[in-house]
């Protein structure tokens, strides 16, 4: 049975507790009879089961994802191209065709005496092409590099998956990572031996049965060590370093991600006695765990700073990144929430972005900066009534945009949404209620939004975001398969746009509207595509890469 919603439904109209069931694998086929065109309901939202539990009805996607972890965890480490033994410390465009030539002359009696071994004489000419080959290869390799520079995987995420339930639903969800944190507690509780906790090795496993990556937090104080407090203490510092280490090497997964504590800027999950904690005190910290972590044969991915908004506050990432915060971590990881602030700011492309260039621009200023790939590990808006609070449909709107604009920028590797599922839908605690789903698994409409969007960027390869004027955005997806699509929307709360899209391919254009699982023919004119957008993205399938496109706001 599956999970999902009629095509009558529209984001406004979902019922708080709404689940419609109908069998898995009936993908239903409607006709409109305005113009013979054809609506089609998505593989998505119609025919997927986010429950099931027989292989065969969900398993031809995580199967598929299953095999490539296999495949990532097999994999020996990538030689250099351009040094070592296969490049022999060559470096593209290093060798002129003069000193090619004087090589191969000052190497003829090696050359004679390789001869009697392969029984010819190699000439000039041949070792002249052999080196060109060697070096139009290594140009070549350099090009590759630097085009999966440009397409770096982007990871869509989600946290606190709790159960092999809920991480079916994580990955029916578009996600293909889960994040849960280990407390360092848990991972030493009697101070004696470290031990990596039950629940963890089953969230391991269950990340393995469906081909999720692992994002895993060392977080949160130890009774044991410096009174409960920061491990700021040599002894306290080593015992963390040290627990880290083992949880790496214990939990060895294909392409494993741990991050060192969490929201240690804002105190989070310490004594409220022990306040913010110091950067210079974090990076001692980090430096030990990450010199630890990166010594043992499979080394993870470690990621730093792991801060509450993005370190502004009291300068705490500038005088981490003083301290030589930057040196120590594979990756900068942090949680541009901007729910709580005023007006405008909480939408994602003004708070978020605001916080994203704040601290790219306090990171680049300092050495290797700017080429610190970035983590987003927590973002969400709460469906919560009081202040901070936004409704069901803002929700599921601020959830696909921001996907959107994450992936547009190049130094962004992954966004994490806090959280799955609501801890209380009941609760007038802000923090339960942050979840795709409510507290008794009926999802929400951001569910759908986030499953829409991260479905659609897993199949993208490259992003490119445009403001076209005021308040209508733009963002330019080329697909996997060499097609191209643009998603479209309006930021400012309750405006209409009608954007003119100009196609040079009449008649394959198609159009979805994010949320919906729902993709139409798209209307065209005198080789012009109209669409209607509001808040909620609109994309548009099998449109010109570079086709112009003219908004008008039309209104509220």
């Amino acid at each position: 049975m599956v999970l999902v919603r009629t095509e009558s439904e529209s984001l406004s109209r979902i019922p708080r507790r709404v689940q419609t069931l109908i069998p898995a694998g009936d993908v239903p086929v409607l006709h409109s009879s305005a113009g013979g065109s054809t609506v089609r309901a998505m593989e998505g939202n119609r025919g997927r089961a986010s429950r099931c539990r027989e292989p065969g009805v969900t398993g031809g996607r995580r199967s598929r994802g299953a095999e490539a972890a296999a495949r990532d965890e097999r994999r020996e480490p990538e030689r250099s191209v351009t040094g070592g033994e296969d490049g022999d410390g060559l470096q593209a465009n290093s060798v002129t065709e003069g000193e090619a030539n004087e090589r191969v002359e000052q190497g003829g009696q090696q050359e004679r005496s390789e001869d009697s071994v392969t029984g010819g004489r190699r000439s000039r000419g041949a070792e002249v092409w052999k080196l060109c080959a060697l070096l139009l290869g290594l140009f070549v390799a350099a090009c590759d590099r630097s085009e999966s520079d440009a397409t770096q995987d982007f990871t869509v995420g989600v946290c606190h998956v709790r159960s092999f339930e809920n991480a079916e639903i994580a990955a029916e969800a578009g996600a293909t990572s889960i994040r849960n944190t280990i407390s360092w507690r848990a991972l030493d509780p009697a101070g004696s031996g470290v031990v990596v906790p039950k629940a963890q090795q089953e969230r391991q496993k269950d990340a393995r049965r469906l081909g999720l990556k692992l994002l895993t937090p060392i977080a949160y104080s130890h009774p044991l060590y410096d009174g409960g407090g920061y491990p700021v203490s040599e002894k306290s510092v080593t015992a963390y370093a040290q627990a880290s280490a083992f949880a790496a090497a214990a939990l060895r997964h294909p392409q494993p991600v741990f991050e060192i504590w969490n929201e240690w800027n804002l105190g989070i999950g310490m004594p409220a006695e022990a306040g913010k904690g110091a950067p210079r005190d974090y990076v001692r910290l980090l430096s030990a765990a990450y010199d630890v972590m990166k010594k043992k044969p499979h080394p993870p991915t470690v990621l730093g700073g792991v801060m509450a908004g993005a370190g502004l506050t009291d300068d705490w990432l500038e005088q981490a990144c003083e301290a030589g915060m930057l040196r120590h971590l594979d990756g900068l990881s942090f949680h541009p929430y901007c729910y709580w602030m005023e007006g405008l700011k909480v939408l994602p492309e003004q708070g978020m972005l605001w916080l994203i260039r704040s601290l790219e621009e306090i990171v680049d200023r300092y050495p290797g900066g700017a080429r610190v790939p970035l983590y987003l590990t927590e973002i969400g808006w709460p469906t919560y009534e009081g202040d901070g609070g936004v409704s069901l449909d803002e929700q599921a709107q601020f959830a696909a945009r921001t996907l959107l604009l994450a992936r547009a920028n190049r130094r962004i590797r992954g966004v994490w949404w806090f959280n799955l599922r609501d801890r209380d839908s009941s609760s007038d605690r802000m923090n339960d209620r942050f979840g795709l789903l409510f507290s008794d698994g009926t999802p929400k409409p951001a569910f759908f939004a986030f499953r829409d969007t991260a479905r659609l960027l897993g199949n993208v390869v490259d992003a490119r975001h445009e403001r076209l004027g005021g308040t209508v955005h733009a963002m330019r997806l080329t697909l996997r398969d060499g097609r191209h699509a643009i998603a479209c929307w309006v930021a400012r709360p309750n405006v209409q746009a009608r954007i003119e899209v100009a196609t040079t391919k009449p008649g394959i254009a198609s159009v979805q509207l994010i949320g919906s699982g729902m993709e139409r023919r798209a209307e065209e004119s005198k080789g012009r595509i109209v669409v209607s957008v509001g808040n909620m993205p609109v994309v548009l399938f099998g449109v010109d890469e570079d086709a112009a496109l003219q908004p008008t706001v039309v209104g509220r």
